[in-house]
């Protein structure tokens, strides 16, 4: 036997370390997949109850508002007093839907940074070669 061979492994030394190498970075991406699979999910669940609490005190607040101002000017005009209120109510879901559309719009894919590590490691993979 060879003492080249004996003191790296030979070819199967090689591979087993090349394999070492490839389990070693596929356990880190997963790691680090997991960890923004958490955080996507205490991400959305934050939302959820934020979106979930602004609905209730929404209308909460809407009902009474309302009929706070319909009571005030009752004794003008409770047709357009109620027109007016429902307009205002219009804009103000106009307003909230297109502030959701752009949060939406620019927020990161999930995942992102994950996959921007499994595209360095296929560029250095490629260079390697």
């Amino acid at each position: 036997m060879d003492e080249n061979e004996s003191s790296s492994g030979g070819l199967f030394g090689s591979v087993r370390r090349l394999g070492d190498a490839a389990l070693g970075m596929i356990h880190r991406r997963l790691e680090l997949a997991s960890i923004e699979l958490h955080e996507e999910k205490h991400r959305l669940l934050d939302l959820l109850l934020r979106a979930a609490a602004l609905v209730v005190l929404g209308i909460l607040t809407l009902v009474t508002a309302t009929a706070l101002v319909v009571v005030i000017f009752w004794d003008r005009s409770p047709v357009a007093t109620l027109a007016i209120i429902t307009g205002l109510y219009a804009l103000a879901t106009l307003a909230v839907a297109l502030g959701i559309r752009d949060k939406l719009k620019h927020s990161p894919p999930p995942f992102a940074e994950s996959i921007d590590e499994l595209k360095k490691d296929r560029e250095w993979l490629r260079e390697k070669k």
